[in-house]
């Protein structure tokens, strides 16, 4: 069974990595433009 705990790690984690990916992105695209 899945704590509260565990899904609220889990929500953070997807969300840092999603914000991880976007910087990455925004670097990559702003030389280029």
């Amino acid at each position: 069974m899945l704590t509260p705990c565990y899904l609220t790690s889990q929500l953070l984690l997807k969300r840092k990595t999603v914000y991880l990916v976007y910087q990455i992105l925004e670097l990559h695209l702003l030389p280029h433009s």
